[in-house]
């Protein structure tokens, strides 16, 4: 049920409850009057049994009874009658009251139970919004399914060379001064690539004269082959699904306008030089913009 609807319910409940507040009042009334009645016979009785006995003082005589006065019967029993029927109208009334006061208690604790799930739906929503956020405009990565399909997608390519260029603008992307961090994501491309065993190294790029500076991008080395500009589309198919890349595969590489190569991993020098027909180069994240549609969950 509705919050509207037990709103609606509540509201005849309270209009029952007045009604038998009423009702409530009149029979305790009843007790009243009933309850009244018996003092105003005791005292005519009373004052009926004094005067019988001043009289039979003064006259010497006993004096007949008097004539039973139906009038008098009939209060009497009107008397006991509204003393019954009020403590037994109390009684129902009390009772529909208690009976009444447990619909709404039922009711109320329905509203809060609504309003609780309600809450922890709205806390589930907001959880789910700010990961999306996150993954929106926070830093890349790869989840373990992503990885699973990336790699399955590039074993075809088992002992294929491919370079990894990492465009250092500034201090960010090499240092990871940014949320996003270029060089930490390129790290873990070459690890995909190197997990589908091919021949994948890793450079950080400076005193580059063109080519892209942001986003993922998969190019050929000058001047590319048809064999090369295969490969070089099945790497952009299995990065495409998982990481915003750009839309095919550019004819020249950022190593043919870069003129500072650095190992991306400085713990573990590349075994080669940055020869590979087939690159990636890896820029700042291009943020989108926000729509209502990439705020929707996952389904």
């Amino acid at each position: 049920m509705n919050d509207s609807a037990l709103r609606a319910q509540l509201a005849v409940f309270h209009v029952h409850r007045s009604s038998l507040e009423d009702w409530l009042l009149f029979w305790t009334w009843l007790v009243i009057i009933g309850v009244a009645c018996e003092c105003v016979f005791i005292i005519l009785d009373h004052r009926k049994d004094w005067r019988e006995w001043f009289e039979g003082q003064t006259a010497g005589v006993v004096s007949l009874p008097s004539k039973p006065s139906l009038f008098k019967l009939t209060l009497e029993i009107l008397s006991v009658v509204f003393v019954v029927a009020g403590v037994s109208g109390e009684l129902v009334i009390d009772s529909r009251l208690g009976t009444l006061e447990t619909n709404v208690q039922d009711n109320n604790d329905q509203r809060v139970s609504g309003a609780t799930d309600r809450a922890t739906v709205a806390d589930t929503k907001r959880v789910q919004l700010e990961n999306r956020m996150l993954d929106i405009f926070g830093p890349r990565y790869f989840t373990s399914v992503q990885s699973a399909y990336v790699v399955k997608h590039l074993a075809g390519l088992k002992g294929v060379k491919i370079d990894v260029f990492v465009l250092a603008l500034g201090n960010s992307s090499a240092s990871g001064g940014d949320s996003d961090d270029p060089a930490d994501f390129a790290r873990t491309v070459v690890q995909l690539l190197r997990a589908a065993h091919m021949d994948a190294e890793g450079w950080v790029v400076s005193s580059c004269f063109g080519g892209s500076a942001s986003g993922f991008n998969v190019s050929l080395h000058l001047p590319g082959s048809v064999g090369d500009r295969k490969i070089a589309s099945e790497v952009l198919n299995a990065f495409r699904p998982n990481v915003a890349t750009y839309r095919e595969v550019l004819p020249t590489s950022s190593g043919d306008f870069c003129q500072a190569f650095s190992p991306l991993a400085p713990s573990r020098p590349n075994t080669r030089k940055h020869d590979a027909a087939v690159s990636i180069t890896i820029g700042t994240k291009v943020q989108p913009i926000l729509t209502r549609e990439m705020l929707e969950p996952e389904p």
